[in-house]
């Protein structure tokens, strides 16, 4: 009986058929979809692109009340404070009080902010810049006029900046700041925002797309403009927007809702913000708007209807033939948990499939010997490492911890008594050691007898406290001790005076975290970094060790 075939189409190989096949299929569905939109003109998308567009305005306007109140509720901390409160009475701050003032104002914590300034009802300066401002030419700038009779409102100015001298236009926020227990004239303060304080609330909402964003103030002015997209605008079209702005102020008709007017690159969206007297507007260029038609939503709603027909028929046909070689090689590399060296593949396709499946073969053979050889280096690695650590006493400390405890025999022979066993407990510790995990309490005994060995050399020049939980968990052995010497050696001992070493071990729900500190020298940043590439000095040895122990 002749075998049936979809497609009569020679080929080598899986992969070559499945591509033949995936070619086809595409070259079909594009050339479709290419002669469909060719045919498609656009459409008017206008209203769905204005709500679009009002829905960003009112994300923006969101952000900028949030600005707005967390710039309010810094200057409100301001007038209650103490420091404020007192440079508006009717005497001189003495230079403390100054000094406290300027602190006060360095830590406002406003984004953006990229100039202060205090003019208490005395005329005294306090800038941030330490420039040369003075009174006359803070009166000059005007801006208790463009304050006006606001008498506890937080208002935003935009003009010109002939107080820091960067003589360009600007955005400042300002407010009255008066004594809440008497009646004196009030102070000024003053926030000068830096550029990038608009760029930062369009970020917040939104930082993609091809409209392009205007925040204007009541005058009409435009104080930032941003283009998200390749749409130009004429100058003729900003002076548009402006007069419209101004239109509507004047009529005081844009407070309540979305106003929508048009200029000759696109449709713009306003949206106003009461508290700060700014308006947003958003262009929505012409190319958007009519970028897109009904029509071709339909067609290409059917050509996709027909490419996913002709994809599914495609995929199952091919999928039963072509994949489940690849579904079984799949399995298996999933099902393969390091464990179950047992199970092999059996391919046969005569593909290139045949070929992954033998190598998987061999792969697993190969990884079980691997294994194997693994576990018996670590475990020859385990036992010269423990080898290694216990050879490793220094002569030296053994040398000078018997010079201690033949000093305290005539002075202290109890003390000298205590020596001797804090002695033998630690090396016999070190000559026991063997590759078992051992109880943390152990290994905290050791470091014990360690200490007290040195303290009896060094005396009140080491201090040590100690903050243990009860806690029972067994831990790799000499991993405790060699940080203790290293902080006593490294740290304390090359730093002039006394020094203390902290032993901290806290249980933290299932683990339990040991940490050993000291306020000695402290370690170079290199040194760390490379002990994680096995690059460690020989006098750091000690940290090391402890590396490798816990590597393993």
């Amino acid at each position: 009986m002749k075998k049936y075939r979809f497609l009569d189409i020679n080929s080598y190989g899986i992969q070559n058929r499945f591509l033949k096949y995936v070619m086809i299929l595409l070259i079909i569905s594009y050339s479709i979809l290419s002669i469909c939109i060719s045919i498609v003109a656009t459409s008017n998308l206008k209203s769905g692109k204005v709500k679009e567009a009002e829905y960003i305005n009112d994300k923006l306007l969101l952000a900028l009340e949030n600005r707005y109140t967390r710039i309010d509720d810094n200057i409100e901390k301001c007038i209650i404070s103490n420091n404020f409160q007192n440079s508006l009475l009717n005497r001189d701050m003495t230079l403390g009080e100054k000094e406290e003032l300027y602190g006060e104002l360095a830590n406002i914590n406003i984004a953006n902010l990229d100039e202060y300034l205090y003019v208490d009802n005395k005329g005294s300066i306090y800038s941030k810049s330490y420039r040369n401002i003075n009174y006359k030419k803070f009166s000059n700038s005007n801006f208790n006029i463009a304050l006006g009779n606001e008498y506890s409102k937080t208002k935003f100015i935009w003009q010109q900046d002939n107080l820091f001298n960067t003589n360009s236009k600007s955005l400042f926020i300002c407010r009255f700041i008066r004594n809440m227990n008497f009646s004196h004239e009030p102070g000024i303060l003053l926030f000068k925002m830096s550029e990038n304080f608009f760029e930062d609330i369009l970020k917040e909402v939104t930082n993609e797309g091809h409209n392009i964003y205007f925040f204007v103030n009541s005058d009409g002015e435009i104080c930032y403009e941003k283009n998200m997209g390749k749409s130009k605008i004429s100058d003729e079209s900003r002076k548009k927007i402006s007069v419209y702005v101004n239109e509507l102020m004047n009529e005081n008709n844009i407070e309540n809702s979305s106003k929508i007017d048009s200029v000759k690159e696109g449709i713009v969206a306003y949206k106003y913000h009461d508290k700060t007297g700014l308006i947003i507007a958003n262009l929505i260029p012409n190319s958007i708007i009519y970028s897109t038609n009904i029509k071709i939503v339909w067609i290409v709603g059917i050509v996709f209807l027909i490419m996913l027909f002709i994809t599914f028929n495609f995929s199952v046909y091919f999928s039963k033939r072509f994949t489940k070689p690849i579904k079984d090689i799949n399995e298996a590399m999933i099902g393969f948990k390091g464990d179950d060296f047992s199970k092999k593949l059996s391919i046969n396709t005569n593909t290139e499939l045949d070929t992954i499946g033998e190598s998987y073969n061999k792969m697993i053979i190969n990884i079980k010997n691997l294994l194997d050889e693994v576990k018996k280096q670590e475990k020859e690695l385990r036992i010269s490492e423990l080898n290694s650590l216990m050879y490793q006493i220094n002569p030296h400390f053994l040398f000078n911890a018997l010079n201690a405890i033949a000093s305290s025999i005539r002075i202290n022979p109890q003390k000298a008594r205590e020596l001797i066993i804090n002695l033998s407990s630690y090396l016999r510790y070190n000559l026991e050691l063997n590759d078992e995990f051992i109880d943390i309490k152990d290994e905290l005994q050791q470091v014990r007898n360690y200490i007290e060995i040195e303290k009896a050399r060094f005396g009140d020049k080491i201090n040590v406290v100690c903050d243990v939980d009860d806690v029972n968990v067994k831990i790799p052995s000499l991993i405790i001790q060699p940080l203790v010497e290293n902080a006593i050696v490294h740290g304390i001992l090359k730093n002039k005076g006394k020094g203390t070493i902290k032993v901290i071990v806290k249980k933290q729900q299932e683990d339990v975290k040991i940490i050993i500190m000291d306020d000695g020298i402290g370690i170079d940043e290199e040194i760390i970094q490379n002990m994680y590439y096995d690059d460690v000095p020989k006098e750091n040895i000690g940290l090391y060790n402890v590396h490798s122990r816990l590597k393993l």
